[in-house]
């Protein structure tokens, strides 16, 4: 007898290609944070995918499909051999290219963070000089090459994102949404600020829109500086961090 593996069909077209035709810096991102739900999806699972590249993504514009499982693991079981290297060089966290069984959650994290940047650019990482990139040093430079190719106001994400330091990302797909959604809002606030004033018959109507917008943007804000007061290397005792844990108590955050 002979075997088939069947498949389900996934419409759409690759990820970049999509990214890339659609011109628009705020629809991208809103598309990124799609993405960003699907991975968090798997992690719920235990499931590292370990291999997150645009190849590995399929869009229709409105949701986004990652396939290829082929190097996936339960974090809980360890069916890598010891020192292998798995997924993408340019996109894989450098945890992950020494040691497989070292990639976490947080390793798809700077997958991630390769892919933000990508997004933000319209186009595939470059690829780095020194193919091998096992190196962290190597990987360091690269990753910080790469940072200054980005405009100013998302070099901030990018940072929290593929950074060389496990400790120092995103500790999950939710803050990391968290801050892109916030950088949405400020895009979006700036460009509709303008019609605000371009509008003087719904004036009122328009201040009202834009306030809120506003303080939803504040609210982003506030919630992305706790993430950041959360990280390991924070003093326990910082009053800001004892402030914002107050406000989060009372569900402004």
């Amino acid at each position: 007898p002979t075997l088939h593996l069947v498949m389900e069909y996934v419409p759409g077209i690759p990820f970049l290609r999509w990214i890339k035709e659609s011109k628009n810096i705020i629809a991208s991102l809103r598309l990124f944070c799609v993405l960003l739900r699907a991975v968090a999806f798997i992690h719920k699972f235990g499931i590292v995918h370990r291999d997150l590249k645009p190849e590995n993504l399929i869009t229709t514009g409105k949701v986004v499909g990652v396939i290829d499982f082929n190097t996936a693991r339960r974090q809980e079981r360890n069916l890598t051999i010891s020192g292998t290297a798995v997924g993408s060089k340019t996109h894989a966290a450098p945890e992950q290219m020494e040691d497989a069984k070292n990639a976490t959650e947080v390793s798809d994290i700077f997958s991630l963070g390769m892919l933000f940047l990508e997004v933000v650019l319209a186009e595939a990482a470059p690829r780095p000089l020194n193919l091998n990139l096992l190196c962290e040093e190597d990987k360091a430079q690269y990753v910080a090459d790469l940072e200054t190719k980005l405009p100013p106001t998302f070099r901030a994400i990018f940072h929290n994102s593929a950074n060389i330091n496990p400790d120092k990302r995103y500790q999950s797909c939710e803050y990391f949404s968290k801050a892109v959604e916030a950088k949405i809002t400020e895009l979006d606030t700036s460009q509709k600020g303008v019609n605000v004033a371009a509008q003087p018959q719904n004036a009122l109507e328009s201040r009202l829109e834009f306030l809120e917008r506003k303080t939803t943007y504040l609210e982003n804000k506030l919630y992305e500086i706790y993430q950041l007061a959360e990280m390991p290397d924070t003093d326990e005792n910082c009053p800001f961090l004892a402030y914002l844990n107050d406000l989060k108590k009372k569900g402004i955050l």
